[in-house]
């Protein structure tokens, strides 16, 4: 699961859990108000069980005796004052003038003979008939009085009222204030634990950069979770991985850098202490004969050609190792150019005595290459072979063949060959397989088959050594048919 897509799967379960919470918390509110409400309006609408005996004591008002005033007597001690109309003359009355104010509220409705109605004010029962008594209708009103006033029921209302509404405010209050702590109780666990999510990767980060800070490439971070940490993670350890290759490289490279300084020097005193002995032995006229001062200027002539082929060696692997070397590629037919490079040893003084062969394939195609790079590959070889074969005479055979890839050029010698343990290390930069340095007056730098190998590569191919049937350098240069049937088209 991606991090994006759980920070909204949190944060949409904080608000739906806030939402249900508020929800249920309104719910149970509402119903505790309500079951309060209905409670207190049925205290309030619950009729005083005395109605009913004031009811009978109406009906049994003797109609021949309409004393109201011994009739109110009754009533009283039920709790009722009493209240009688004839018509519209008003026959008798005990209410206060408070109570007088009620009639006028349900005065207004009009009721038969002997029906009644009964009303509810102010916490007061209203009981309101009509008596038929000698052909005359007396309108009768009972209301039951309690012992406080009405004023003081008001009072004692609004109190109970005002009561009731700070209990309701108190306790929205403290049910919302409740309500926010819970909520703001949950959008802390659900930030904790994405923050925990967040930082575990973070974390790992940095212990990670600490560690190779302090130079420890060994040990990775290997996080698996959220993807887009994941892939920062991973991406991490590549990186450390890459940094550990470099490191070992570099330190390789210094080391190899090192030997080669040190190579270079034993390589560069051997002819430059002969040139300098010849100079001297011309200076001090040890040398008096033509003949022999001939001698000591062309041994002194080889060596400074040594010398130079040396550093023409170092500037151009300054070029390979920079980037700077150049290709220029062209048309060429491999066939003719090894007959053409062979006749050109054969020419040279130090191969005077060695012996070249050459075997092909008919019908070998043109190839495109740099032939400048391609003639320092065979001559790195060749000269590799003159160094370190050991053999008197020697032999260097070429052979060319042909397959649907590759062009295979194959360079071999009749010498003593390479340990089978140093083969693969033969084409590492500055590596010599004889480093005893002792066998030769002229010694390699470990840089020849180095620089073959770069070119090789750079020109899509590939080249390794092997020690049967004889000592070979084999190059894999691509055929590239393509190109060549343009060519020849």
């Amino acid at each position: 699961m991606t991090i994006k897509k759980k920070i909204f799967i949190i944060n949409g379960l904080m608000v739906l859990i806030s939402l249900i919470l508020v929800l249920v918390v309104g719910s149970l509110l509402i119903i505790d108000f309500k079951k309060v409400y209905m409670m207190e309006e049925f205290k309030k609408s619950k009729i005083d069980s005395s109605i009913f005996k004031v009811e009978k004591e109406i009906y049994n008002i003797n109609k021949t005796n309409t004393n109201w005033n011994d009739i109110s007597v009754k009533f009283n001690t039920l709790g009722y004052k009493m209240y009688v109309k004839s018509d519209i003359k008003q026959t008798f009355s005990n209410l206060t003038s408070k109570e007088m104010k009620i009639l006028a509220h349900i005065d207004q409705e009009d009721i038969g003979p002997n029906e009644k109605s009964v009303y509810f004010f102010n916490k007061s029962i209203i009981l309101r008939t009509v008596l038929q008594i000698d052909n005359k209708n007396y309108n009768i009103v009972l209301i039951g009085a309690n012992k406080e006033s009405f004023k003081e029921n008001a009072i004692a209302d609004e109190k109970e009222e005002l009561e009731e509404l700070k209990f309701i405010l108190l306790s929205f209050v403290v049910i919302g204030i409740s309500t926010l702590l819970v909520i703001l109780m949950i959008s802390q666990l659900f930030t904790k634990r994405l923050v925990k999510y967040i930082m575990n990767p973070i974390n790992k980060l940095i212990i990670g950069s600490k560690r190779i800070e302090e130079g420890n490439f060994e040990e990775l971070i290997n996080y698996k979770g959220d993807l887009e940490f994941e892939q920062v993670c991973n991406s991490f350890d590549k990186m450390q991985i890459s940094l550990k290759e470099e490191k070992e490289k570099n330190l390789a490279y210094e080391n190899s850098r090192v030997n080669m300084i040190s190579g270079i020097s034993h390589d560069l005193r051997t002819p430059l202490t002969a040139v300098k002995g010849c100079i001297k032995g011309l200076k001090d006229g040890i040398i008096t004969t033509k003949e022999k001062q001939n001698q000591y200027l062309d041994i002194a002539y080889k060596k400074t050609c040594e010398i130079d082929s040396l550093l023409q060696r170092l500037f151009y692997f300054s070029k390979l190792e920079t980037g700077k070397m150049p290709f220029v590629f062209s048309e060429m037919n491999m066939s003719n150019f090894i007959e053409d490079y062979i006749n050109s040893l054969k020419e040279e003084q130090e191969y005077e005595n060695t012996q070249f062969f050459y075997s092909k394939n008919a019908n070998i195609n043109n190839i495109s290459a740099d032939i400048s790079q391609i003639i320092r590959v065979f001559r790195n070889i060749t000269e590799n072979s003159l160094k370190y074969a050991n053999v008197n005479p020697l032999i260097i055979k070429f052979s060319l063949e042909e397959t649907e890839e590759y062009q295979i050029i194959t360079i071999s010698d009749n010498g003593i060959g390479v340990e089978e343990s140093k083969l693969d290390k033969l084409f590492d930069q500055f590596y010599r397989a004889d480093e005893s340095r002792n066998t030769k007056d002229i010694e390699g730098n470990g840089l020849g088959l180095y620089i073959s190998k770069y070119i090789v590569e750079a020109h899509g191919g590939k080249i390794n050594a092997e020690n049967y049937p004889a000592f070979s350098v084999i190059i894999y240069l691509p055929t590239r048919k393509e190109d060549n049937e343009n060519i020849n088209s």
